[in-house]
Formats: C-alpha cells, sequence, structure tokens
C-alpha cells in the first residue's frame, strides 16, 4: 500500500524499528510477528523491505540473526541503502527487551489498520460520488472494502501437531474412563443421523439440500429446536429468504401442533 501523503498518517517509528530489532535479537520473537504481521503493515518502506527480507529467509528455513540478515542484505544491495550500521543501531537500540514483541507488533499492526481504514474511506467516498453506479451496487462495493481489511487482519492462530495430539487424546481418556458412549456432538433428534455423525460436531459444515419447497428451512428449525431441547445450548438462524417473525411462526407451529395455515389466519 502506498504512503499517505498527509502529515496525521498513523505510524509509530520506534515501533516498527523494536520489531525488527526484537526480530534480530531472538529468533522467536520473530515467529510471534510472522503470526500478526506482513510487510505491507509497517510504514516505512525501508522497514517494510527488512521485513520482507527476514520472512524470506524464514520461509527459507534461514536463522535470522544480525550477521545474517546483514549478509542478506547485502546480497540484496539494500544494506548501505537503508544506512549500514547505523541502520542496524537504531533497530537494536529500539528494543527495551524483547518479551515485549506482542506489545511492539500490537502497535505497529493497529497503526497499519487506521491506514487502511483511510484509505477505504476515500474510495467509499469516491464510490458515492459515482452517480453512473447504481445505489445497491455503491453500499456492495462498499461492504466489500470494509469487509477486505476485515479478512485480511484476522489473525491466524497456528497449532503444533504435538499440541493438537495431546488435548484428542487426553479427550479419548477422559471418554474411556467415564465410560462415555453417547454422541459428543449437537443432537438433531434423528437417531440414525445422530449415530453416524456422533451428533453435529463443532467447527463442521452442514448442508442441507434440496428443491425448493421441500421442507428444508422447516427441518433445520426443527433440528435446531430438538437440540436447544436437549443439551440446552443456543442457536443462531440466519436466512435470506424468510422474516425472523415467519422463523418465529414456523417455530410455534411445529411446538403447539397447529398448522402453520391456522396460526396465519389468527396473526394474519
Amino acid at each position: 500500500m502506498k504512503n499517505l501523503d498527509y502529515t496525521n498518517t498513523p505510524k509509530n517509528h520506534e515501533a516498527e524499528q523494536a520489531v525488527l530489532g526484537s526480530c534480530i535479537l531472538d529468533f522467536a520473537a520473530l515467529g510471534k510477528a510472522l503470526e500478526k504481521l506482513k510487510p505491507d503493515d509497517f510504514y516505512d518502506s525501508n522497514h517494510k523491505s527488512t521485513f520482507e527480507t527476514m520472512l524470506d529467509m524464514y520461509n527459507a528455513g534461514c536463522d535470522v540473526d544480525l550477521v545474517t540478515l546483514v549478509a542478506k542484505l547485502s546480497d540484496r544491495g539494500t544494506f548501505e541503502k537503508f544506512g549500514g550500521q547505523a541502520f542496524l543501531a537504531s533497530l537494536l537500540n529500539a528494543v527495551s527487551a524483547t518479551d515485549n514483541i506482542d506489545y511492539y507488533v500490537n502497535i505497529v499492526k493497529g497503526k497499519s489498520m487506521r491506514r487502511q481504514l483511510i484509505e477505504a474511506t476515500y474510495k467509499i467516498t469516491n464510490l458515492a460520488h459515482n452517480y453512473e453506479m447504481d445505489d445497491s451496487e455503491a453500499i456492495e462495493r462498499a461492504e466489500q472494502i470494509i469487509l477486505k481489511i476485515s479478512e485480511s487482519n484476522q489473525k491466524k492462530d497456528w497449532q503444533s501437531i504435538s499440541q493438537l495430539a495431546d488435548e484428542i487424546f487426553e479427550q479419548i481418556q477422559k471418554d474411556m474412563n467415564n465410560n462415555t458412549t453417547q454422541n459428543t456432538g449437537f443432537y438433531t433428534g434423528l437417531g440414525a443421523l445422530d449415530r453416524r455423525l456422533n451428533g453435529l460436531q463443532p467447527g463442521e459444515l452442514y448442508i442441507l439440500a434440496a428443491r425448493p419447497s421441500m421442507g428444508k428451512t422447516s427441518l433445520a428449525m426443527n433440528l435446531a429446536q430438538y437440540g436447544i431441547g436437549h443439551s440446552g445450548d443456543t442457536v443462531l438462524i440466519f436466512s435470506l429468504e424468510m422474516s425472523a417473525k415467519q422463523l418465529a411462526l414456523k417455530m410455534f407451529s411445529s411446538q403447539s401442533g397447529i398448522s402453520l395455515y391456522d396460526i396465519n389466519l389468527k396473526v394474519g
């Protein structure tokens, strides 16, 4: 993203230096920084290029420290361009403690998100003044701009397979000790389906597919109602076809045994 051309651009030069300096001094700090930051999050072009070099070295399986980084920057012809030893000294001197890497990273990430929002406002303002575009299309494009920022800045946690294995085996052992034979997921009330799936599992995507007017929504509502009554969990339902009132009427009809037609006669 190009630098925004006015003096109040959100940025923190010292925090960017502290992130890079911490990554040079502590390889573990680099791993933490890479979890949240990408090169474009740095406002200073020299800092951006330096972090990009660190990322390339990390992806290539190379250790990143003072010596290896200087060698890589020199190979790329950017070491002297950035300021040589004085540039590196400014990065290292900005670090009070590498344990503060999360704090430094959050500052840099926060300023980056602010810059993205400012740029988004420019784009949305241009959309608002584009009278050749339909109102609905302009709103949709504006929503996409904001959504793109949100998605690009979501934290993507990673977990090692050893950690996952420990958690899985611990749960298996716990179930064995408790002689657990019941479904571990969300009950649907359909015995054959619950036995085959062991209940609807967290994190999984299940799709009800059928032709129009075959009862997909009614079935989904019934599954949700049964699961709520059995487990006490909360179910959130989104619908692009029916209003909240229509969904509620379907639920009342199912629970009461009164046809939806008869209820609509009274309500309507």
